[in-house]
């Protein structure tokens, strides 16, 4: 369906309609790329391919939060931390980019790694350390290390430009890792862990690709340190709390969720909802009639309560084309349905989200979330009035950078009874626009999020492909959802609030 078929769609009357059907799953290690284009990023890559060589035969850690930036006059300038510098350890448990380290009560010895591999011990004070937090990611470190030696089989560069690329560039990382199992790479842990992390985006695969490394690793208990923090991603658009859980409590692991949210989730009902009968979540909403509710959904004035440009009904107005915000300026808006209607549906179907602002000190976000108000609210508050229970969040973030750096957003996640979010990558769907500045960005153009609740569970969907599925308490009342955007242009081909007919 076209823009302009969409948009004609918001505004068909009152009545339900009937949509379409899923799509198969399909086949593991694809080649995706030309093979002209793919032997010209095997050249491209071969400094980088060198460089991570010799950075694994360093004490490198795989994982950790990378320092973007410093403070003036910060604790961490008083130390010596400077951008770029990873911190791997603190007080002896591995550090995790997205957790709130300025709790601690008392003073941390931090374990700190050079961009070159040299290791650097300081003591940290408790309170605001005064840098910028990014995540640091570098799956060829270990691939490298578990095959050394290995330099001169004819598998070798494919397998690491795979693993190098896997975030930034999944299409080509795929087709690297088809070549190294052509060229004869074999069944192990890190060809399972690249298998499932391509899986996500083909309908179908990802339990059966989750199934078979948590084999590899003879069990969740036993998932390796560096590739937690995805795995434990693809476990929550799966569904699998008790593997989380399960992950979680090892000695040696990332916080990604705390013990109590996951206590919490494995006290709700399985996360099976009987009406699927083995279809795929998106594909059984997408099958049944439906009616729009726009029309009928009114304000929550305690969304709009102190900030700036707010109190309208953008985008739920019918049709919405575009709306924008430049840095450091938002539009927010909640709305509620006045029934206690629980069969809903979120769909934001994006034609453009582009970076406006560019700007250094503020960051440039989309975000949106499916509501339902509760005398249970879940414990993740951050601007959200006190009775709405956040049911599942996704994000789009422009995290700020230096002028000299690409513009690159990420997805972030939350859950219901979850506090923590979590994170992918956008790869798969970013392309890249020049910018204002004469930098290089990263946009979207046909973006589509749904956003849906079937039963007790909720789900998260991006063009097609599951980021989240968790279980919800039975106790959610009248649906609503929150929208924002800070600095941002995003031109709509569609934004729909749904019920439909199970």
């Amino acid at each position: 369906m076209n823009a302009s078929l969409r948009l004609l769609s918001l505004c068909l009357p009152f009545g339900w309609i009937t949509a379409g059907s899923a799509q198969d799953p399909e086949p593991l290690f694809r080649k995706l790329v030309e093979s002209g284009a793919y032997s010209e990023s095997l050249t491209t890559y071969r400094e980088k391919i060198e460089q991570a060589e010799t950075l694994a035969a360093t004490n490198m850690p795989a994982v950790g939060t990378k320092i973007g930036s410093v403070v003036p006059g910060s604790t961490a300038e008083r130390l010596g931390i400077t951008p770029g510098m990873l911190v791997a350890m603190l007080d002896g448990s591995p550090t995790f980019w997205s957790r709130d380290w300025k709790e601690r009560t008392g003073p941390a010895e931090a374990v700190f790694f050079a961009d070159d591999g040299k290791e650097m011990r300081h003591t940290v004070p408790p309170g605001l350390l005064g840098v910028n937090k990014l995540r640091y990611f570098r799956p060829e470190l270990p691939l490298i290390r578990a095959h050394r030696g290995s330099r001169e089989e004819a598998w070798y560069p494919h397998a690491v430009l795979g693993a190098i690329t896997c975030e930034s560039n999944p299409e080509l990382a795929e087709t690297a890792w088809s070549m190294a199992t052509q060229e004869g790479y074999g069944d192990d842990l890190y060809s399972r862990f690249f298998a499932a992390m391509f899986s996500q985006l083909r309908p179908g695969t990802l339990h059966t690709s989750l199934d078979r490394f948590l084999e590899a690793c003879n069990g969740p208990d036993g998932v390796p340190l560096w590739s937690q923090e995805v795995i434990c991603g693809l476990l929550a658009a799966d569904g699998r709390v008790s593997d989380l859980s399960k992950i979680m409590d090892q000695d040696s692991v990332y916080p990604i969720w705390s013990k109590e949210d996951l206590k919490q989730l494995q006290s709700l009902p399985s996360v099976t909802s009987p009406s699927l009968g083995g279809m795929d979540p998106l594909a059984y909403v997408n099958s049944r009639p439906f009616r729009f509710l726009n029309a009928e959904m009114e304000v929550i004035n305690e969304f709009d309560a102190g900030m700036r440009q707010t109190g309208n009904r953008q985008p739920f107005s019918t049709p919405v084309v575009s709306i924008a915000r430049s840095p450091g300026f938002y539009a927010r808006t909640g709305l509620r349905y006045q029934s206690p209607v629980k069969n809903v549906h979120l769909r934001m179907d994006i034609a453009r989200l582009g970076v406006t602002g560019h700007h250094e000190k503020y960051d440039e976000v989309l975000e949106v979330m499916l509501l339902a108000n509760s005398s249970n609210p879940s414990r993740s508050r951050e601007g959200i009035p006190a009775k709405e229970n956040v049911l599942a969040r996704a994000t789009v973030g422009y995290l700020q950078t230096y002028s000299n750096e690409v513009k690159t957003p990420i997805f972030i996640f939350s859950a219901a009874n979850l506090s923590t979010r979590w994170h992918a990558q956008t790869g798969s769907h970013r392309m890249q626009m020049p910018l204002r500045d004469g930098r290089t960005g990263f946009g979207f153009e046909n973006l589509v999020f749904d956003l849906f609740r079937i039963e007790n569970e909720v789900f998260v969907y991006i063009n097609g492909s599951r980021y989240v599925r968790m279980p919800i308490a039975e106790d959610q009342g009248e649906p609503g959802v929150f929208f924002r955007c800070i600095g941002t242009s995003i031109f709509f081909n569609e934004f729909t609030f749904r019920e439909y007919r199970p």
